[in-house]
Order: C-alpha cells, then sequence, then structure tokens
C-alpha cells in the first residue's frame, strides 16, 4: 500500500479493519497523504492490533497532533516489534508524547529520523531512556537537536544497557569541531561516529 496517495478517507477504513484484524503482521503505508486527520484511527489500530509486528508509516503528512496521539497508543501495545516513523513532522510538541510513552514501548526498533525533533524533545527523551527494557534500536537522525540534546542523550544512555551504541544520531546539527560539543567520551567512546575529511 506504499507510495499510493491514500488519503485520510482510505485511513479510516483501513485503520478500523486493522484495529481487529489477527492475519495481517507487516503493514507498509508508507508515502501516502495521511495528515492529522487520520491520527486518532491509526492510534486506536495499535491500541487494540495484537498481531502487527512491522508497520511502516513514514513519509506521510502527519504533525504534532497525530504523532502525539499515536505515540500514547504505542504505549499501549505490547506486540508491535517495529515502527518507523521518519519523516513525519513531529517537532517538539509531538517529540514530548514520544518521550512521555517511551517507557511503557514495548517496540524493539523505532525510527524517528528526519521528524523535527528539536531540543527539548531530546532532553525529555534522554530523560525516560533509562525506564525503557525493550529497545534495541533508535535511530534519530537527520534532527535539529542540537548540542544540549545530543548530549542530555549521551548521558542518559548511560543507564540503558540494551540501547547503548544502538542510537543513531547521523547529521544532528552538532559541529566535531565545537569544543563545547562533547559528545565522545573518553570513559566510554561507544556508538557509530563518521569522520568527515571532505573539508
Amino acid at each position: 500500500l506504499s507510495g499510493n496517495g491514500l488519503t485520510d478517507a482510505v485511513a479510516a477504513t483501513l485503520g478500523t479493519i486493522l484495529a481487529s484484524s489477527s492475519s495481517v503482521k507487516w503493514l507498509d503505508i508508507s508515502r501516502n497523504e495521511f495528515t492529522d486527520k487520520s491520527g486518532e484511527t491509526i492510534a486506536n489500530m495499535f491500541q487494540h492490533n495484537t498481531d502487527l509486528l512491522y508497520v511502516n508509516i513514514s513519509w506521510n503528512k502527519f504533525g504534532s497532533k497525530a504523532s502525539g496521539l499515536i505515540a500514547d497508543s504505542l504505549a499501549h501495545n505490547a506486540f508491535l516489534e517495529e515502527l518507523d516513523f521518519s519523516w513525519n513532522g513531529v517537532g517538539d510538541e509531538g517529540g514530548k508524547h514520544w518521550a512521555e510513552g517511551f517507557p511503557s514501548m514495548r517496540m524493539k526498533r523505532l525510527n524517528l529520523s528526519h521528524t523535527r525533533l528539536g531540543e527539548a524533545a531530546a532532553v525529555a527523551l534522554a530523560a525516560k531512556l533509562g525506564s525503557n527494557t525493550s529497545m534495541e534500536r533508535l535511530d534519530l537522525s537527520d534532527n535539529p537537536i542540537g548540542i544540549e540534546g545530543i548530549m542530555a542523550l549521551v548521558e542518559g544512555l548511560k543507564t540503558n544497557k540494551l540501547l547503548k551504541g544502538n542510537v543513531f544520531l547521523d547529521r544532528c546539527e552538532c559541529s566535531m569541531l565545537d569544543v563545547s560539543c562533547r559528545i565522545l567520551p573518553p570513559d566510554a567512546p561507544f556508538g557509530h561516529y563518521e569522520l568527515d575529511m571532505t573539508k
């Protein structure tokens, strides 16, 4: 169902069907036209479906309202293993909902790259990292979370051994040449690093 120009009207029908479906395990509804109007429907699907294992809803037009509803619903879903929510407009307001629900989320992999998460959302999420016991991979790449956000996440990872080294922060607007950006602690040099020698 990816890339078919599906609208909110279709999401309403699809969400209702999938909320009670027991046969669909993988769902890809990425690259469609779903907006905040579909937020409640998609959230209801996540809250009631106990069989979906993988869902890709990236590259849609969800804003902070829909992403907040979806994040809240995922705190009540103990079965989903992986969600790709990248390339949606989460922002700091929606990001706070992801942070609040993070301790109760049971999925193993979450992609929130390219979702306009800012420093406030990163700091809020960092405070909850130690409370989650199932997440194995978290992608926050290509978000403007800045130095303070990255440093908060690095500090938060000290309390989560399962995620340590598996939080991706590529291109998160933190210059490695800035002496105030000390995101590579010498006593714990874990994680994924890139060395840009083109300049």
